[in-house]
Order: C-alpha cells, then structure tokens, then sequence
C-alpha cells in the first residue's frame, strides 16, 4: 500500500489503528486522521464513567451481541491490558476489570494524543468524512471542515472509524454506517444499547431515586446487580445489560416487552416465607407500607402497595382481605413484572447495537469482502458488549488489526 491512508475518527478504534500503522513501518506521512472534535481521542475521556475499563478478565461468547456473526473471532487474541503494559502505561485489576492504574481515562487519551501527534502524522481536527467514491484500487473522499469548506483527499486504504449513533455531541451521527452501505455494505438496523428502560407503569414514578439490589430477567437472560428506579422506569447496570435484547425486540415493532425483576435474590424462596408468615402474625397492627420493613427501600415498598391499590398509611386490620393483600406483596418480591415501552435515546446510552455486518468483513484484517481497501471497526459493526470493558476492547482489538494489515502491504 504506497498511497495515503485515511482514517475517519479519532476514537479508541481509530487511535488505536493509527498508534499501529505507525509502529509497524507505515511512514507517518503517508497517513491522514480526521475527527470530528477538535482533539485526538476525546470520546476516550468519558469512558468508564471517566475511569477506562478498558478490558476485562472473563472474555466468553454471551459477552457480546450480534446479528450477522460472531464477535469473538474479531477480539481473540488481543488483550488491551498488555498491549498498555506493554507501552508503559501501568494497569490494574479490580475483580476481574481492567484500568488504566491512574484510574483516569485522560491518562489513555492523553497516551494516543502524544503517540500520534509527535509521530507527524496529518490530523485534521473539526473535520467530518462527507462522501467517499470507490475509484479503482482507491478511494476519492470528500472532507468538510468545521466552516463548511470541502477539499477531496486520494486514498488506497480507508479506516473508517466513525463510531455509531451514541452522543451526538462527540460528532457520532451515523455518517459512517451511511457511507459503508453506499459502497456495498449490508447494515443491520441499528438501536440503543447498555440503556435504561422505560415503563407503562405510571405509579413507578413513586419509587423514583431509589437504589437496591435485584436482578432482571429478559427474553431468557438474567442478570443481578443494583437496580436503580426513575420516574419513568428502571436503570442500572443489570438492566444495561439486557437493555439490547429489549430494544432488538421494540425495534422489530413490538409495541410493548416483558421483563421480570427478583427484588430480594439473595433471600431464598423458603426463607422469604418463613418471614411471610412471621408478618402474617402481626398483620393486624400493621399499615399497608409497614408490610415489607426492612426488605426494600421504603420508596420501592411505598410504590408496590400502591402497585396492589393501597396507601402506605392504610390500617390492615380495615382492609376486606388482609391475608391476600399480604400474599401479593410478597409474590411481586421474588415476581415484578414490568411492560417496557420503549428505551433511553442516544444521547442517553452507551453503545449502538447493530451496524456494518460481521459476515462481510474479514476477521483477521478488518477488511471489507465487498469493497477492497475499505476496514470499518469499532462500532461501526454490529458487535455490542455487555458493561465491563467489552465495547472498548472490540475497538482497540479491530483497530489494532486494521492497522497490522495495512501495514503489511
């Protein structure tokens, strides 16, 4: 490959592919980076909640989500924790998760920030990848700055890095997924992912600010953490994860999706019944939200007795049928279940799931099988993870193979 190449974001996949180029004989002079912010890496600034899990231990197939292929062939083989390590930039693990040992994400951006830039390589800040034409073995590429002009840069190979539809406000906006489908590329439909949900449940708003831990069950899969109540449904980490399954769902035009919280998984059916009964005991001398003290936040037990037609302050003993009022409480403990309407937008989420389809880029090189020279990565294709490092490390993993290839020719 001895003409320019061109890489279209500046992200984790795009940095990453660059670093590589460079430090496998690409002269730096042959390569051009552009960005749509004014900086090297700055999406890398907010990831991990500003710390950069940028990997993790247990890396198995139920990690990662895909219509068109299998995700693990894009990552096997690279460990984002070595290769930092490996570059002098200190690692540490916390149950099974990786981070820079600063525990800031700037100490990963400013890594390729000084990497790259001091390499000489052209950067272009404020500048967007508008249209790319396939010609012959090359591509003519049509560059906007941030005042509207248009140049059109030649390129043999182009990285296209440009990320998915997830915060606008790091430029992502999908332009990417748009120009790989022009040149060939088929793009499974995109939606949010790692997202909260939002409820038909218009008393949830009771349970508002409260945090427990719990877990949720969604077409199949369960997952337990803290479980975290908004004014129009839940959120937290276990419900991240089985957000995508539920928007997959909402995006093939279910109207509404079931999902299945266990408000007290650490109490085991039988004890919880031992302590129904115990209840029972002093049913008389209880109000409605006095059934549940102690077992959940009082804000989440205010909201399920109004869930079964109460009010906290309501005396058991002039309720018609105690004894089952008691009962259904107990059952939405261990069985809440919940219709989920819709998800949070982009700008909300973490990841976009969908995108350029596995099965038509080469795992081993990231090169397009249906338009020679092209090598979308990151999240451009449709590979989401679960939280914990995943969606990170399909990026520097597919970035890091983008640029290895390249290279070689």
């Amino acid at each position: 490959m001895r003409g320019t190449i061109l890489i279209a974001g500046a992200g984790a996949a795009g940095c990453m592919a660059a670093l590589t180029l460079l430090e496998n004989g690409c002269p730096a002079d042959k390569i051009i980076l552009i960005d749509g912010n004014e900086k090297i890496a700055k999406k890398i600034y907010a990831t991990g909640n500003g710390r950069c899990n940028l990997a993790n231990a247990r890396m198995e197939e139920d990690c990662y989500y895909s219509e068109s292929g299998d995700p693990m062939r894009f990552v096997n083989g690279f460990r984002p924790s070595v290769f930092f390590e490996e570059h002098g930039i200190p690692v540490h693990e916390r149950s099974g998760y990786f981070y820079p040992r600063t525990d800031q994400a700037a100490t990963v951006a400013r890594f390729f920030e000084k990497k790259i830039l001091r390499s000489g390589l052209l950067f272009l800040p404020e500048t967007f990848l508008e249209k790319v034409q396939k010609t012959g073995s090359g591509f003519t590429c049509t560059l906007r700055g941030a005042d509207g002009k248009k140049s059109a840069v030649s390129a043999e190979g182009l990285i296209l890095a440009t990320g998915g539809l997830v915060s606008r406000a790091f430029h992502c906006t999908g332009n990417g997924l748009s120009i790989a489908e022009k040149l060939g590329h088929k793009i499974v439909p995109v939606h949010p992912a790692l997202t909260s949900l939002t409820v038909s449940d218009p008393l949830i708003k009771a349970a508002a600010g409260v945090r427990t831990t719990g877990s949720i069950t969604a077409d199949g899969r369960t997952e337990e953490g803290e479980l975290q109540f908004t004014k129009t449904g839940i959120s937290g980490i276990p419900v991240f994860q089985v957000s995508r399954l539920v928007s997959g769902k909402l995006l093939e035009g279910e109207k509404e999706v079931s999902v299945t919280l266990d408000l007290v998984p650490d109490i085991g059916r039988n004890d919880l019944e031992k302590i129904r009964v115990r209840r029972r005991e002093e049913l008389s001398s209880l109000t409605a939200g006095e059934i549940l003290f102690g077992l959940v936040p009082e804000g989440l037990s205010s909201y399920l007795v109004r869930r079964v037609g109460l009010a906290d302050e309501k005396k058991m003993k002039n309720v018609g049928n105690p004894d089952a009022v008691l009962d259904h409480l107990f059952s939405l403990l261990k069985d809440l279940p919940f219709m989920v309407t819709g998800t949070g937008s982009y700008e909300t989420s973490q990841v976009t799931a969908g995108g350029v389809a596995l099965s038509e880029v080469d795992p081993d090189t990231m090169e397009s099988k249906v338009c020679p020279g092209l090598y979308p990565v990151g999240e451009l294709l449709d590979a989401d993870g679960i939280c914990g490092g995943y969606n990170l490390t399909f990026a520097f993993a597919t970035g890091y193979r983008a640029g290895l290839s390249l290279a070689k020719l």
